[in-house]
């Protein structure tokens, strides 16, 4: 049996951005390009008030993440992280670090990660306007179980904040739940126990470019694993990011393995334990997002490589003269390096070509959208049907 103290916990937003080699992993994005991996990772496990339940591994769960962020970069791209833990988790903080911290620095290069370990809670919604009559929070460190509306983080102000960034990529994890059904969890319903909790709050945060992979489904709880010495979810989502969640074997980590790889992980290890406990993912992508890539061969390491995101489907993606192929986008590694032409060509558009430095054992990020290719588009324009979102 798994050893196993259940706790009601939080939310998570993550996007890994740098191109840099370490422990066999290159995280996507290339500081030749200006893009940089902007962070804040909160992790709470005492609270300011004794009525708020210990946890044993939020800290841990951020320190981890932290530890294994800070060995990815290379020289001139450092990642820019704000670590809040325990007493350092306020209110204020956490507002400031998601509200100031990551508007004022992150630009649309960027990839911003926000993780949060910690007790998440409910309680009525007066107003009426949730559909499921309960309000969602983060609680903070100094948070009051009696007096959430004025000492919580209420989660619907989360998409106005996220609005706010102005990078791209976002990916939002959350390690909470919200249901109170764990005997450990914030006794903060006010009567609301038995209601139906829903996840449409979690739909109007999602969007396009921004991902939430949840630690539980509604109405089940996220549990700690003592042999593992974190949360159960936080456990094996930066394991993924290692590298384990490689699934098919291609050398990329992307989103949809990372959260296959989690899922059956945290829901299998769950049942050891005699829970109910199944992540999910939410969120709007086109083509494909790459979270990490693995380096374990020479070849990638004096070849080039690059992950392209295009808006529609079928296109045909040449390099350096040789045709890579139909794709709807990806990561594509073995290029020939050095400054090379790319085209991306589909009928019915217009063609996309460009000249890329593609650096040895680096990852160029490349997001293109292919134009129409009708008489009025054509007109006063020499041919250029592309807007590179990131060049080198």
């Amino acid at each position: 049996m798994v050893a196993a103290a259940r706790r009601v916990r939080r939310y998570v937003v993550v996007a890994l951005a740098t191109a840099v080699t370490v422990q066999g992993i290159i995280a996507i994005a290339e500081p030749q390009t200006g893009s940089r991996l902007f962070a804040v990772m909160v992790g709470i496990g005492e609270y300011q008030d004794a009525k708020v339940p210990k946890l044993r591994y939020a800290a841990a769960d951020v320190l981890a993440l932290r530890d294994y962020i800070a060995s990815i970069p290379g020289p001139g791209n450092t990642p820019q992280m704000s670590v809040l833990i325990n007493q350092d988790a306020t209110l204020k903080n956490i507002r400031t670090a998601l509200g100031t911290f990551l508007p004022k620095n992150a630009t649309s290069a960027d990839t911003v990660l926000i993780f949060f370990s910690g007790h998440g809670a409910s309680e009525s919604d007066l107003t009426g306007r949730s559909e499921d009559g309960l309000r969602k929070y983060l609680v903070p460190f100094d948070a009051e179980p009696d007096n959430l509306y004025a000492t919580g983080f209420p989660m619907d102000e989360m998409p106005g904040l996220l609005d706010r960034i102005a990078a791209d990529k976002m990916v939002i994890v959350l390690d909470t739940c919200f249901s109170g059904e764990s005997g450990k969890t914030l006794n903060v319903l006010r009567g609301a126990r038995n209601m139906s909790i829903r996840n449409d709050f979690l739909t109007q945060i999602a969007g396009s470019g921004k991902i939430i992979l949840t630690s539980s489904q509604p109405r089940e709880i996220s549990v700690e694993v003592e042999e593992l010495g974190h949360g159960l979810f936080s456990y094996f989502f930066i394991e993924g990011l290692k590298g384990r969640a490689d699934l098919n074997g291609d050398g990329v980590v992307s989103v949809d393995e990372l959260y296959t790889y989690v899922y059956q992980n945290v829901s299998s290890r769950a049942r050891q334990a005699g829970v109910r406990q199944n992540p999910m993912k939410l969120g709007v992508l086109t083509g494909e997002m790459i979270l990490a890539v693995k380096r374990d061969s020479e070849q990638l390491a004096r070849s080039g490589a690059l992950s392209l995101r295009v808006n529609v489907p079928g296109v045909l993606l040449t390099v350096g003269g040789s045709r890579i192929g139909a794709t709807s986008g990806g990561v594509f590694t073995g290029l020939p390096s050095g400054w090379t032409d790319v085209e991306i060509t589909k009928a019915g558009y217009l063609p996309w070509r460009e000249r890329l430095l593609l650096r040895p054992g680096r990852l160029v990020n490349v997001d293109v959208e292919l134009r129409k290719n009708d008489k009025e588009e054509q007109k006063g324009r020499k041919g250029s049907g592309y807007l590179p979102a990131v060049s080198p």
